[in-house]
């Protein structure tokens, strides 16, 4: 959560997961789809199903996981349920980096 306390927890959450969406579908898809379509809309495009994503992903934990378990529930004391889905994205996306760059290419040198 912000020191400063700018920002509410759901806003970090969905912060997260715009993160692991935009890299993994840059990275693994190259925006599949998205270049059919003229520049500026294209952009548009990409940053509407972004903002869609992670508004979904942040609301699935918090609503969805939250009634099996009580750390995603959005009604935690202080939004720490929507803080808990922000971290779990936090870590999908580091641990999705790691196996990207340390398992990308299993080859024995020639």
């Amino acid at each position: 959560m912000s020191p400063f306390e700018l920002y509410p927890p759901s806003f970090d959450a969905a912060l997260f997961w715009e993160l692991l969406f935009v890299v993994r579908s840059g990275s693994n898809h190259e925006f599949f789809g998205f270049g059919l379509l003229c520049r500026p809309l294209g952009g548009a495009a990409k940053t509407a199903s972004t903002a869609v994503f992670a508004v979904g992903a942040a609301h699935a934990f918090a609503a969805g996981s939250g009634h099996l378990g009580a750390d995603f529930t959005a009604s935690r004391k202080g939004g720490l349920g929507y803080f808990t889905a922000a971290l779990f994205g936090l870590f999908v996306f580091s641990a999705w980096v790691l196996a990207v760059v340390g398992w990308s290419d299993c080859r024995v040198a020639d």
